[in-house]
């Protein structure tokens, strides 16, 4: 992910698919950086039904989703909801911290599937037009972000 619009359009896709979205912001140069990279793997692997994972390097390419996600320093994690204008959490990711803030992921999971599993309780067509229109929702808060989607030449 290298700019603003990779992670709009990256919410969007996470917004289709029912999935959060997860972002490690990093810097190349951050021993702390590296030394979390292979656990943050791990955490993408594990829960990829549920949720889409990225990096964003602390770059001048990187800025602007850095500052306007009130990021301060690296390694942060940070995972969002919907149009990725719903921050769920912001976590510092220092090594020792790890532990903490794969259980912090974990718990925003199952509270994502446990909203999900009350929308199915909802049942019948009620259930699906309101997944729907909260789906419909998200595209056009995204849209107004990003601009729609590129459509077939």
């Amino acid at each position: 992910m290298e700019s603003m619009e990779d992670f709009l359009e990256a919410c969007r896709r996470a917004a289709l698919s029912d999935k959060l979205v997860l972002v490690k912001f990093y810097s190349k140069r951050c021993a702390a950086c590296r030394r979390i990279a292979a656990r943050y793997r791990r955490v993408a692997l594990r829960y990829r039904q549920d949720i889409d994972c990225y990096d964003m390097e602390q770059d001048n390419a990187g800025r602007e989703l850095l500052e306007a996600r009130s990021v301060t320093q690296v390694p942060t994690v940070q995972m969002f909801h919907g149009a990725g204008v719903n921050r769920l959490a912001n976590l510092s990711c220092q090594p020792t911290q790890f532990k903490e803030v794969e259980e912090q992921i974990k718990v925003c999971i199952e509270s994502r599937r446990q909203e999900l599993s009350e929308f199915a309780m909802v049942g019948g067509m009620m259930g699906r037009e309101f997944i729907q229109e909260t789906r419909d929702k998200n595209e056009r808060m995204i849209d107004v972000l990003l601009g729609p989607p590129p459509g077939p030449a």
